[in-house]
């Protein structure tokens, strides 16, 4: 069952995208791309399980939407992963999403693995980047919800 949005943002226009790209000076991945300009970020109805150890309630917008209190894409590149941030998420990792702890789901800018979906822990050090790969189509279809992947009782 894919997991829908309580509150999404309108498409993300190319003008806005371009923005966000020049921001934080990587090209957004195409799949990734496409899908802001589908839904530009938006809070899910319900946390989505990608796995025991991977979920997310929220996809950043590129750029401000009238999604109330959604994060930016590049707000959260700044904070995490841009020259003045010292919180050491790697600077080819784009942040598209956060868990309820303050990890992130990052998609890879990194020629070799571009638009590979990743987790990122903020507590660790030593791998605290953990490729999922998958592509973020991929990544968003397989969201399950806490019932779907651990079974009800």
């Amino acid at each position: 069952m894919a997991i829908g949005f309580r509150a999404a943002g309108p498409p993300a226009d190319v003008g806005g995208l371009s923005a966000t790209e020049r921001e934080i000076g990587l090209a957004l991945p195409a799949e990734y791309r496409s899908f802001l300009q589908e839904r530009n970020g938006g809070f899910l109805e319900t946390s989505g399980f990608f796995d025991e150890n991977t979920v997310v309630e929220e996809i950043f917008s590129a750029g401000p939407t009238s999604v109330r209190n959604l994060d930016q894409v590049e707000v959260m590149y700044g904070r995490y992963a841009g020259p003045e941030s010292d919180q050491g998420l790697s600077p080819l990792l784009i942040p598209a999403g956060a868990d309820p702890l303050g990890n992130l789901i990052c998609v890879s800018a990194d020629e070799a693995d571009a638009g590979t979906v990743y987790f990122w822990d903020h507590e660790l050090v030593e791998g605290a980047h953990r490729s999922l790969e998958v592509g973020f189509r991929a990544f968003m279809e397989r969201l399950q919800t806490e019932e779907e992947l651990f079974g009800g009782s």
